[in-house]
C-alpha cells in the first residue's frame, strides 16, 4: 500500500521550500519559548527543571505548543490535499497520528526492534549484569506516578515527536524536498530546540567558564540531531508517529551507551558488555539496511 505522504509529492510543489523552513523554525521557537512564559516554569538560581512544580507547568505548556503546531500543520495539509482526498482522516494519516493498520504496526515493531538492538549492551548491563530487573516495580512507579517520569518517558518524547516529525516532515515533503534532506537536515530543528539548556546550565553554574557550557550544549545538539536522523527515517518508513515516540522513550530511558569504563562487578561483565554493544551496533546497521531494501 502506498504511503499517504505520496499525496503531497506534486510537481510543482504544493508548498514553497522557504515556507516549510519558516514554519519549522516557528514551531521550534514556539515549542521552546513557551516553556519560559509562565513564572512557575522558569528555573532560577535555587530551582532547576527537575523541580516537580516546574515540570508540571512545563508539561501543560508543552501540550499547548504541540496542539498549536499540530493544528497549524493540519490546516495547511488539509488545504493542500487534492479535493478527492481532502478529509481529516487523511490529514491524521499524513501526521502519523491515525490508529495503526497492519502495515504501520509492522513499522512500529521494526523501529522498536532496531532501537532495542542498538541498545543491546545497555539493556544487558542494566537488567542482567547489574540486576536492574529486581527494580521493575520501582521503575514503573517512577514512570507513571512521578512528574519526572511523565516528563521523561511520556510527555517529552510524545510532544517532541509530534512537533518535530508529525508536524514538520509532511510540510517539507509538500515543499518537494527529498528524503535525504528530510532525514539529515530537518532534524537540525530538533537539535536546535535542545540548545536552550545552555541558558539553564549557565544559570546553575555561574562560576563555570562559558565555553564549557557551550561544549556541553554542542554535544547535546549533536546527539539529539543524530537521533533525529533515525527518527525522521523511521517516521517516513513506518508512517507512524507512535513508532518514533516509542523509540524516543526507550532512548530517554537508557541514555547514551557506556563507551568507556568498567561495568560494576567482575571483569567478565565488562567484556560481555562491550561484545554485546558492538554486536548490537552491527545488528542495528544490518537491520536498517534490510528495512531500506523493503518497499
Amino acid at each position: 500500500m502506498a504511503s499517504p505522504l505520496t499525496l503531497l509529492t506534486q510537481d510543482p510543489p504544493l508548498l514553497a521550500p522557504s515556507q516549510a523552513t519558516l514554519l519549522s523554525l516557528a514551531y521550534t521557537l514556539t515549542y521552546v519559548l513557551i516553556l519560559y512564559t509562565h513564572p512557575l516554569s522558569r528555573p532560577n538560581a535555587t530551582t532547576n527543571t527537575d523541580d516537580p512544580t516546574i515540570i508540571s507547568v512545563r508539561i501543560r505548556l508543552a501540550i499547548i505548543s504541540t496542539l498549536l503546531c499540530t493544528s497549524t500543520s493540519s490546516a495547511i495539509l488539509y488545504s493542500l490535499l487534492p479535493p478527492q482526498h481532502r478529509s481529516w482522516d487523511t490529514v491524521l494519516s499524513l501526521l502519523g497520528l491515525s490508529f495503526p493498520d497492519a502495515e504501520r504496526w509492522a513499522g512500529i515493531a521494526t523501529t522498536v526492534r532496531l532501537v532495542a538492538t542498538l541498545f543491546a549492551g545497555p539493556i544487558l548491563e542494566y537488567f542482567v549484569l547489574c540486576g536492574g530487573w529486581r527494580d521493575w516495580k520501582d521503575d514503573l512507579r517512577y514512570i507513571f506516578l512521578t512528574w519526572g517520569g511523565w516528563k521523561k518517558f511520556l510527555v517529552a518524547p510524545l510532544t517532541e515527536e509530534v512537533v518535530f516529525r508529525a508536524a514538520i516532515v509532511p510540510l517539507h515533503i509538500a515543499a518537494g524536498r527529498g528524503r535525504t534532506w528530510i532525514v539529515f537536515v530537518d532534524p537540525l530543528f530538533f537539535g536546535l530546540a535542545h540548545c536552550h539548556h545552555l541558558y539553564e546550565y549557565l544559570l546553575h553554574h555561574p562560576f563555570e567558564p562559558v565555553w564549557k557550557g557551550c561544549l556541553i550544549s554542542a554535544f547535546q545538539f549533536t546527539y539529539t540531531t543524530i537521533f533525529g536522523w533515525f527518527a525522521a527515517y523511521a517516521f517516513i518508513k513506518s508512517g507512524s508517529v507512535w513508532a518514533v515516540f516509542l523509540a524516543h522513550a526507550i532512548c530517554n530511558w537508557l541514555g547514551l551507551p557506556r563507551m568507556v569504563g568498567m561495568v560494576e562487578g567482575s571483569k567478565w561483565k565488562t567484556i560481555i558488555y562491550y561484545i554485546v554493544l558492538v554486536a548490537g551496533a552491527w545488528g542495528f546497521y544490518r537491520g536498517l539496511m534490510e528495512w531500506e531494501r523493503q518497499t
